[in-house]
């Protein structure tokens, strides 16, 4: 039956995922599926299942894209990737420090505008974005349809946009 089917697939690519070093943590299950295949008429069921698997290293990719195409065939989609900064302490705290400092920047030319002078700092609030991108691969086969697939990380970006609220003096 589908469900016995898809259920047979799911194992056999979790086990050529974790033959890849990936350990059970960073695998978790997105989705179980179960419908009616319909053609004029009731023809059978399909059933399906997804996974979301978190690699540490970028050059273990495309081994274990390639791992996981081997184990289910045609039978895999892959829906993407997103490549994120295991650790962007550093950049946020340069980006907190280029974000103040441009906003005292402009606080002090409205101030100046206004004819008035810079106070303290009443209030600050922050939006981090975290430096992951997407790279959509979809369709059957996905990223390279059966090998390595080469995957670039390019540059992560990370970024910190603040509101900060300045009292005026006179």
């Amino acid at each position: 039956d589908a469900m016995n089917a898809a259920n047979a697939e799911m194992t056999n690519l979790l086990n050529a995922i974790k033959g890849q070093g990936v350990v059970d943590v960073d695998i978790q299950t997105t989705g179980i599926s179960v419908y009616q295949d319909t053609q004029y008429g009731a023809i059978g069921y399909r059933a399906g299942n997804s996974v979301n698997v978190k690699i540490h290293h970028i050059s273990n990719v495309g081994s274990v894209i390639a791992a996981a195409q081997k184990a289910v065939g045609d039978d895999i989609q892959l829906n993407g990737i997103t490549l994120q900064l295991s650790d962007n302490t550093t950049q946020l705290k340069g980006a907190r420090q280029a974000a103040m400092a441009a906003a005292a920047t402009r606080a002090k030319e409205w101030a100046t505008l206004a004819g008035r002078h810079l106070g303290k700092v009443l209030s600050v609030s922050e939006v981090v974005s975290n430096g992951s991108t997407s790279s959509p691969c979809g369709g059957y086969g996905g990223c390279g349809g059966g090998g390595g697939a080469p995957i670039q990380a390019g540059q992560a970006n990370v970024t910190v946009d603040v509101a900060v609220v300045y009292e005026l003096t006179d």
